[in-house]
């Protein structure tokens, strides 16, 4: 009987240490999980409303048709800033997602990149 204790005692201490590592497993992704206002590596950030400075980037940058009207906008981080604009049609229906690209300072202006109907 005696011999037995020594391999329970080892077999023991292996579940603990087993144990101890899931938890501390468990608590790193959920320290890895990107919140919701976490903007990911390359990605868009969320959408939110316009600063001022955004709205006359857009006024400024966009002339085209259909007329619309910002009023949530999304920004990616690449050689210079994508500003994707949520806008409302002037006098009608549907959504747009306008996508402006402003490049770094001296390498040339902003211009529209991309006009997407959303939804009617």
């Amino acid at each position: 009987m005696r011999h037995l204790k020594k391999p329970l005692h080892t077999l023991y201490i292996i579940m603990l240490i087993l144990f101890a590592s899931c938890a501390i497993n468990k608590q790193e992704a959920k320290q890895d999980e990107p919140s919701k206002n976490t903007q990911l590596c390359g990605g868009y950030t969320t959408f939110r409303a316009l600063q001022q400075s955004e709205a006359k980037l857009f006024r400024e940058t966009y002339t085209d048709e259909p007329a619309v009207e910002p009023y949530e906008v999304a920004t990616q981080v690449v050689a210079g800033i994508n500003y994707k604009f949520r806008c409302k049609v002037k006098g009608g229906k549907g959504i747009y997602l306008i996508t402006i690209y402003k490049p770094l300072p001296g390498q040339g202006a902003a211009k529209v990149i991309s006009i997407v109907k959303e939804r009617q």
